[in-house]
């Protein structure tokens, strides 16, 4: 059985690898992709509809005369990108307790481009 799992573990790693440089290149892509940013205290947007309302989360608060150079370098502003349609398509947080590295979230399309 830990044969098994030590192959799954090589086999999951060496597929990381590969996708690795990918993820860095589609959050380049979908971040210049962006033609608005919004920036909230806490999440605020979500690609769900009703996600805070139906799981009862609170929502952050909008916060303003935020620029786009300042996001990662104060605490716990999360970012969220809106294309030239008004969608959302990237969304960027804070990593706790380091610093300012963040993490991503990028809205990837339906296979019919909708």
């Amino acid at each position: 059985m830990h044969l098994i799992s030590q192959e799954i573990r090589k086999e999951l790693m060496d597929k990381s690898d590969h996708i690795k440089p990918g993820i860095g290149a589609m959050i380049t892509e979908k971040t210049s992709d962006v033609s608005r940013w919004e920036y909230a205290s806490d999440e605020y947007f979500t690609f769900l509809p009703y996600y805070h309302e139906i799981y009862k989360f609170k929502k952050g608060r909008i916060l303003k005369g935020i620029a786009e150079s300042e996001r990662f370098t104060k605490r716990m502003i999360h970012s969220f990108g809106f294309d030239k349609s008004d969608q959302l398509i990237i969304m960027q947080y804070p990593q706790k307790n380091r610093g300012a590295t963040s993490s991503s979230t990028v809205i990837r399309e339906s296979l019919t481009g909708s």
